[in-house]
């Protein structure tokens, strides 16, 4: 299910969970005869295998749909409108065979051409509306009788305790917006993945630190040694043989109290 943007999309109307206007594509006809935004931009999204903006065309008023077509290789797709949204969140969680679920503090994301920027935990949202989020995580988990790590992904768009939930795309297995859990949590997203397969139980996921969590890419050149002397920075190399630009090389981790985190994150964020 989760490597099927369509089948996805499907399942989320299913549950009563709100998604962006979207419409199955699987030939250049289709673009034009079941545009859901036919005013507005869209996105054209291969429905398997894509990612930090591959497989995905932005077709606006005047482009040309033969191009974007063919940009995504011509494979079967969905159509989805734009949404203006007030900002974009992570919701991620562990489930046991038991069906025992917990879930991790809500993580804001933002991003960089496509590619996830930087993770700040906690997101700018009320507490109401973080438990909202949280519940509709779980729901998707319990509907997949998913076991073990998976991250919801979802748009908000308003402010405040009324403000509205869409989601945008689920994944399994541990995500790098889950990363942060590693250094700010009292159990990781990879311990509790083992956990539910090893002995069955889940940890207390606690997050005992503010943390904002920067994505290296490979866009220029900085020094390792300068990264790592950063102040309260952990530096997590994938140890990625070769850097191509917009890879993601590494994740820096900027660990302590909210007010001080700023000029952290500012300081790892250099890229690779």
């Amino acid at each position: 299910m989760a490597q099927d943007r369509l089948s996805e999309k499907r399942l989320m109307e299913e549950l009563g969970i709100a998604v962006p206007a979207f419409a199955a594509v699987e030939a250049l006809s289709d673009i034009y005869s079941r545009s859901p935004a036919p005013a507005g931009r869209q996105s054209l999204k291969t429905r398997r295998l894509g990612y930090d903006g591959k497989g995905q065309a932005v077709i606006g008023a005047g482009d040309d749909p033969v191009s974007c077509w063919r940009a995504i290789g011509e494979s079967p797709a969905i159509l989805e409108a734009f949404i203006s949204f007030r900002r974009e969140i992570s919701i991620v969680l562990a489930r046991a065979r038991d069906g025992d679920m917990r879930a991790w503090d809500v993580t804001e994301n933002r991003h960089k051409a496509g590619i996830l920027d930087t993770s700040t935990v906690p997101a700018d949202i009320t507490p109401g509306l973080a438990a909202r989020a949280i519940a509709t995580a779980e729901q998707i988990a319990a509907a997949l009788d998913h076991v073990g790590v998976l991250a919801v992904e979802m748009f908000v768009l308003g402010d405040g305790d009324d403000a509205r939930l869409m989601v945008n795309e689920i994944a399994r297995g541990s995500t790098i917006p889950g990363h942060w859990t590693a250094d700010a949590a009292l159990t990781s997203q990879f311990e509790q993945h083992i956990r539910q397969s090893a002995a069955g139980r889940l940890a207390i996921p606690g997050r005992h630190s503010d943390v904002v969590m920067t994505n290296l890419i490979r866009r220029g050149r900085r020094p390792l040694a300068e990264l790592a002397a950063e102040p309260g920075a952990r530096l997590h190399l994938y140890g990625k043989a070769e850097a191509h630009p917009g890879r993601k090389m590494a994740t820096s981790i900027g660990c302590g109290q909210r007010k001080k985190l700023n000029k952290t994150a500012a300081g790892a964020a250099g890229g690779f």
